[in-house]
């Protein structure tokens, strides 16, 4: 009974080690998981992260965050870099990063303001330094701000302001599966 015990308490803590590897680089990155939307009326809304957690044979529980689960390249994009730092991986626009990147890689976006409307086309992580200072603005212009046209896409630490009329302008416009 006593080793019976013992090899449970094993399984416990070689499960909780294993979830640990999953969670611990997640809690590293502060604000994932958030949204932050600005309309012109600078009101701010979240919206969480998809999380999957799953039961295992021996009643242990794994917490998987799908947002940040990638195998694919990382683009960074930065407005206000040396002109020196510059390339294919490394651009100014968070449209440049779209562009260059594959489905399943990451666009991370530095702090800054991004003055463009940008359309998502394929499976990306599209992820901000930190939601209050990387800001995607519309300048009131005509058009989506953020328009999102194929499904499993995560984009999270934005503040997305100035659409044309409230509220934000965020679209998302692709096929449900069947």
């Amino acid at each position: 009974m006593k080793e019976m015990h013992r090899k449970n308490k094993m399984k416990v803590i070689v499960a909780f080690a294993v979830v640990m590897v999953f969670v611990m680089p997640v809690a590293a990155f502060a604000n994932v998981g958030t949204f932050g939307t600005t309309p012109n009326s600078e009101n701010t809304g979240n919206m969480e992260n998809m999380v999957e957690s799953t039961t295992n044979s021996d009643n242990t529980e794994e917490t998987i965050d799908n947002a940040r689960l990638t195998t694919g390249k990382t683009i960074y994009v930065d407005d206000d870099a040396d002109p020196d730092w510059y390339n294919e991986t490394q651009v100014r626009t968070i449209t440049e990063g779209i562009t260059n990147a594959s489905a399943g890689d990451t666009v991370y976006v530095y702090d800054g303001i991004y003055y463009e409307h940008i359309t998502v086309n394929r499976q990306l992580y599209i992820t901000g330094e930190n939601k209050e200072n990387a800001i995607i603005d519309g300048q009131n212009n005509s058009g989506d701000v953020v328009k999102v046209t194929v499904n499993n896409v995560n984009i999270s630490t934005f503040t997305i302001r100035n659409s044309i009329k409230p509220p934000p302008k965020v679209i998302l416009q692709f096929t449900p599966v069947a």
